[in-house]
């Protein structure tokens, strides 16, 4: 199955293939499967605890990068849409204290983007203003 399979110094098999191979895939889940049946192995509460708080720390991370990506393809919001129109939405702010970018509802993806939770799956400009505008931290 594997033609390129070497063995290290710990006695795991190491394959070398293309990450995004089938045959990859196959050989991380045995490597898996063989570390999580291996009885000889003995747990210590410093070592769950170590586990568990690399977990927890990942875990944000992960959030950050899968939101990030969430956002990052959306499609602008256009003035001329309906939504935009019913809230009077404008790609630049005649107020210079009132913008997207210091509004609570908007929510930074790009250097000058973000989304808004009035204006679900589209993007807005960070300059721009709307009849929903509410001060971060104010009502």
């Amino acid at each position: 199955m594997f033609d390129n399979v070497q063995t290290s110094s710990i006695g795991m098999d190491m394959l070398i293939v293309d990450p995004g191979s089938v045959d990859a895939m196959h050989w991380v889940w045995n490597v898996i499967a063989k570390w999580a049946m291996n009885m000889d192995r003995v747990v210590t509460r410093r070592a769950l605890v170590k586990g568990a708080l690399i977990a927890g720390a990942l875990v944000p991370v992960a959030g950050l990068l899968i939101s990030g990506a969430a956002y990052a393809d959306l499609p602008a919001l256009d003035p001329a849409d309906p939504a935009a129109r019913g809230r009077d939405y404008v790609t630049k702010s005649a107020k210079s204290d009132a913008y997207c970018g210091n509004c609570s509802l908007y929510k930074k993806t790009g250097d000058s983007t973000g989304s808004c939770a009035l204006f679900a799956g589209k993007s807005v400009a960070g300059a721009a203003w709307c009849s929903g505008w509410v001060k971060i931290g104010g009502l």
